[in-house]
């Protein structure tokens, strides 16, 4: 447990888990106790990866999504690091009865362009994706056919030439076997 630690700067007793990013401080000299890329279970206080989504040792839930806007916030936090709004569900419910369902369908109208525009970018990236690969299965497709008509060509001159000096050796044959009549 966090609060039976001393901090290793100040020698303090108690480390603080309750920051709004996962992180833990030391209460008295503000000393940061994990490192980059690592938070804290909200239940057990053991350290995880960051991008871990559940504590490697109870198997509690890290993170949670905001209701209100969808970003990925500590479990511990009591508000969002985005929007600010209250991350507990039961107040969530409770400010939802309480703005009404007019004041709710408000909010999410105003929030769509933003949404709609999020997808369009993420659709146009994806297509800008494909065509992307699309363009350098063309260009192979295109190099392998550059190849092949190279290749073709080599083989046509070669049986060209061999045919000429069949021929040839042909008329000469004939031409030895007239001489000697």
């Amino acid at each position: 447990m966090l609060k039976e630690l001393n901090c290793p700067t100040c020698g303090a007793p108690g480390l603080e888990s309750h920051q709004p990013d996962g992180s833990v401080l030391c209460k008295f000299c503000g000393n940061a106790y994990t490192q980059s890329g690592e938070i804290i279970c909200p239940r057990c206080e053991a350290i995880n990866r960051e991008s871990d989504l559940f504590c490697k040792q109870c198997g509690e839930k890290i993170k949670r999504t905001c209701a209100a806007c969808a970003a990925e916030n500590w479990a511990g936090a009591e508000h969002c690091s985005a929007c600010g709004r209250d991350l507990d569900v039961i107040s969530n419910m409770a400010n939802r009865t309480r703005e009404g369902f007019a004041e709710h369908l408000e909010q999410q109208r105003k929030m769509a362009p933003a949404i709609k525009a999020d997808q369009e970018a993420a659709s146009q990236k994806r297509l800008a994706t494909m065509w992307e690969k699309e363009r350098e299965r063309t260009d192979e497709l295109q190099r392998q056919l550059e190849r092949k008509r190279v290749e073709n060509k080599a083989i046509m001159t070669v049986l060209y030439v061999s045919g000429a000096i069949f021929v040839c050796m042909i008329l000469c044959g004939a031409v030895a076997i007239s001489l000697l009549r």
